[in-house]
């Protein structure tokens, strides 16, 4: 059980670079963000590109993964969503429109990796992980990176957003996006930073996903479902619930795995889902709102 759960919080810290970044993107400005996982995908070959091709240390892959996920998600938000919001004659454009259109986003972007990189599975490390022991727990350096980026990752996170001006700008513009505007702040420089932000974390979640288990060019489309689900489970509305939303899925993926079988996995996550917005919809961490804020 001790090596179970050692696995969960490996597999839940790669949760939590996957989900951090979409709900942060979801919650600051209210964005369905299905090219999310176009960014992990890129972000991906970005270190196989770098570590492989080039030959350089695979810390200098997570790196450039970093930087390739917020340039590709400035772009996305600058090309594709900011003449949605900004809008014409008609007034901004409705929700639906915008996760069509991220979608589409997506669609042209594992495309275009097709065609440069080819379908076949990408292997980035070739031969056995190397392991450590701890306290009696044997886990992967993978799996060690995992927890202790994923750890640092929420401690840096839940500083910017609770003791610096700029992390009370981002959760003011995910409570109300138009008094913010009113006041006279620049809501498009603060959608951009957050763009850059999350996608910078789906960059680094792409590595090591690409480092974990290999790539493909569709493999963004399942890690951006994971990462729904996380918020979902979290809480949506809360910047870090999506926090909670990941160990949850870490130990339900690992117990499922154990005793029933790894193909097990994905409807045992989508019938969690279904359960939660049965019982609780809004989440589990997420508060009640006034009647007249619904």
């Amino acid at each position: 059980m001790v090596q179970l759960f050692a696995n969960a919080l490996s597999d839940a810290g790669l949760y939590v670079l996957l989900a951090i970044g979409f709900g942060l993107i979801l919650t600051g400005t209210r964005i369905f963000h299905i090219a999310h996982g176009a960014t992990i995908t890129v972000g991906g070959y970005a270190c196989y590109t770098i570590s492989v091709s080039a030959g350089l240390p695979v810390y200098v892959g997570a790196a450039g993964s970093v930087l390739a996920g917020m340039l590709l998600g400035l772009v996305i938000n600058r090309v594709v969503y900011m003449p949605l919001v900004r809008g014409r004659r008609g007034g901004p454009a409705s929700s639906f429109v915008l996760i069509v259109s991220s979608l589409g986003a997506y669609l042209v972007i594992s495309h275009g990796i097709s065609l440069i990189y080819g379908t076949d599975t990408k292997v980035l490390r070739p031969g056995p992980d190397w392991t450590v022991r701890l306290a009696g727990v044997r886990v992967t350096v993978i799996q060690l990176c995992n927890m202790l980026i994923a750890t640092a990752t929420l401690v840096g996170l839940w500083f910017v957003l609770i003791r610096t001006r700029l992390g009370r700008l981002i959760r003011a513009l995910a409570d109300d996006p138009e008094l913010v505007a009113v006041l006279g702040y620049d809501v498009a420089g603060l959608r951009a930073v957050i763009f850059g932000l999350a996608s910078g974390l789906a960059g680094l979640a792409g590595a090591f996903t690409a480092l974990d288990s290999g790539l493909e060019p569709a493999s963004g489309f399942a890690a951006v479902l994971v990462a729904a689900v996380c918020c979902i489970l979290g809480g949506v509305g809360r910047l870090l619930a999506p926090a909670l939303g990941a160990l949850i899925l870490g130990v339900l993926t690992n117990l499922v795995a154990w005793y029933i079988g790894a193909n097990w996995q994905n409807a045992a996550i989508f019938l969690l889902l279904m359960m939660t917005l049965l019982v609780r919809p809004q989440g589990i961490l997420a508060r009640r709102r006034r009647l007249e804020e619904q």
